[in-house]
């Protein structure tokens, strides 16, 4: 079967010629380009005329350039290296919403070290605002990084714009180009750029070798010590071949610039068009206009995007989803929708930890019976309701609240009230995580709770032993089946400390938890997607639902105490906690170091 490769974006194969060019330096022209003799100065001539010939294309200075790993480092490097070594300038830092991880991430570590940033938001088209970006600059900002083009849905920023409006403020301006480099002509001088972070493998060049230009009296800090590589700046030996690659891969990029750009161009807009034309509920995610001859990016109303990956790819064509999971440890974990929300006609809600699939209804034991919870809601919580789908249907297309929001909410006579909350990993409110501690901390009989995971930080496993040793029954229901072995394993590195506390501890026996459930002195439930761990509680879209006094919480009692009669208790054993399983507890210890990144 012939297969549709659609995702250069993501990468590219290496050219022949780019092969070709490579060859010689893995075998012979091997040598250390740091020794001084004459292999080796073969080497170092080879990286030499790389750097003329990539700075000669984005009319930098050889000596602009420094040679990476790619662009992930290179966006490190720029942002971490100039941010310490300009903190007496100011600690400001101003980014956009949508940059790639390696920017977004490298942001967010920066503020751990005392730095704010400001993340600008986008339009509809995925285009930072000029008056945004100048009504954000302050007196201590000294650094913005905005993408050339951004990964996803290609748009192009106003970089000329944003850069000179940085410049009259004193700003240094980085840009992430990965998506751009030998794709859009770049000349650094006349665009006004500072800083530039680009990549080989996008190109048709090999992986692992990037750059990144820096403007000749911008101070930067290095990110890699080690060595007198790069001018003293980046310890390591050289990647000869991948340099040498890097640098054929461009210049046939840039050769081959403006037939290639106008063939690539009348391919996107015959593609969209046909595709809005031809295929019902399409939507162009991001500019037309503005926007990569070599992207198109689209949406597909009530289609649920996994499904028509396995589709595609049953057909040859391979694809890929917006922040799509990897296996082991993965960015794309973080900034999940892990919410789910239905809501019939405004006068009906649903939320809770059951997804659409066959396990959730037991049609298949895939980890034995799977125990869940949800809440179904009437009345004004619906509005709420509503309202956390808006707001997710509505990232990345035009908002549609009026519409949905308009009708009077549905009148239902009922005691007590409902709230349901939404948690987002952005905005550096840890809602879910409160919601929590506070009905810990507030518990004066019990507190019981289901959730299938167990990973805590120190805060909420305090808040847990405190609420047991005060004298509150503090009772966890936990699967016994797991449905993820490595999560499974570090649940049980806190039973010991939890049971020793006074925390009750009991296992499903019948296969998977996946309830995420509090009820508290008959008066109090929480109900939702929030599971006690830490994508769940830092790093995914979430949401829940409160409950004080309603008539449903004695019924969710109800069912934690019939859902105990088919529980193991775990007492505080190493028997009883790993029953005999040798291989999880050594995974468990292993694994807890590790916990935050999995």
């Amino acid at each position: 079967m012939r297969q549709i490769y659609l995702d250069h974006a993501s990468t590219t194969p290496v050219r022949p010629e780019v092969v070709e060019a490579m060859a010689p330096y893995f075998t012979e022209h091997f040598g250390n380009p740091s020794s001084i003799y004459p292999l080796g100065q073969e080497a170092s001539d080879a990286v030499a005329a790389a750097r003329e010939s990539l700075a000669s294309l984005i009319g930098a200075t050889p000596r602009e350039i420094f040679f990476s790993s790619g662009g992930t480092e290179s966006d490190n490097w720029a942002l971490k290296g100039f941010a310490r070594a300009n903190a007496t300038k100011g600690r400001h830092i101003i980014t956009s919403a949508i940059e790639h991880h390696a920017v977004l991430h490298t942001c967010e570590a920066l503020e751990r070290e005392g730095f704010e940033v400001t993340y600008l938001p986008v339009d509809e088209h995925g285009l930072v605002s000029v008056e945004d970006f100048k009504a954000a600059i302050r007196p201590d900002t000294i650094l913005a990084s905005i993408m050339f083009a951004n990964n996803e849905i290609g748009t192009i920023e106003p970089i000329r714009e944003l850069a000179a409006a940085a410049h009259e403020a004193n700003v240094v301006f980085h840009t992430d180009a990965v998506q751009a480099f030998g794709h859009e002509p770049i000349d650094v001088n006349e665009l006004g750029i500072d800083m530039l972070s680009a990549s080989s493998h996008k190109i048709y060049g090999p992986k692992g070798v990037g750059l990144l230009y820096v403007r000749r009296g911008v101070k930067l800090q290095n990110l890699l010590d080690g060595g007198q590589q790069e001018r003293g700046r980046r310890g390591s030996t050289e990647n000869v071949p991948g340099i040498v690659g890097f640098a054929r891969a461009a210049e046939l990029a840039v050769d081959e610039l403006a037939p290639e750009h106008n063939r690539q161009l009348a391919l996107r807009d015959h593609a969209i068009r046909r595709i809005l034309a031809e295929i019902p509920s399409a939507k162009l995610n991001g500019s037309w206009e503005s926007r990569l001859a070599n992207n198109v990016n689209f949406s597909f109303e009530f289609i649920e995007g996994e499904g028509m990956l396995l589709q595609l790819a049953a057909r040859g064509i391979q694809c890929r989803v917006f922040s799509p999971v990897q296996p082991f440890v993965s960015t794309h974990y973080n900034y999940r929708d892990h919410r789910k929300i239905l809501v019939i006609d405004g006068k009906v809600g649903f939320t809770g930890g059951v997804n659409l699939a066959d396990e959730y209804i037991n049609h298949i034991e895939k980890y034995g019976r799977w125990k869940d919870a949800a809440v179904m809601l009437e009345g004004e919580a619906v509005r709420p309701l509503t309202i956390l789908f808006l707001e997710m249907w509505s990232i990345l297309r035009e908002p549609e609240f009026e519409k949905f929001l308009s009708v009077p909410p549905h009148s239902v006579p009922a005691k007590g009230f409902a709230a349901p909350y939404g948690d987002c990993p952005l905005d550096g409110e840890r809602v879910g995580e409160m919601v929590y501690i506070d009905l810990l901390n507030r518990a004066k009989r019990y507190i019981h709770i289901m959730t299938p995971y167990l990973i805590l930080d120190g805060e909420l496993e305090t808040a847990l032993k405190f609420a047991a040793e005060r004298g509150v029954d503090v009772h966890l229901i936990l699967p016994h089946v797991p449905d993820k072995k490595f999560a499974y394993a570090l649940a049980k590195t806190h039973y010991k400390s939890l049971l020793d506390s006074g925390v009750k501890i009991s296992e499903w026996l019948p296969g998977f938890v996946h309830a995420k459930v509090f009820v508290v002195d008959d008066s109090e439930a929480v109900v939702g997607t929030i599971n006690l761990d830490y994508r769940s509680l830092y790093h995914h879209f979430e949401n829940a639902v409160w409950m004080k006094d309603t008539a449903c919480i004695p019924a969710i009692e109800k069912d934690f105490q019939k859902t105990l009669e088919f529980c193991r208790d775990v007492e505080p054993t190493r028997e009883s906690i790993w029953e005999g399983n040798v291989l999880l507890h050594l995974a468990g210890i292993l694994l807890k170091v590790i916990a935050p990144l999995l």
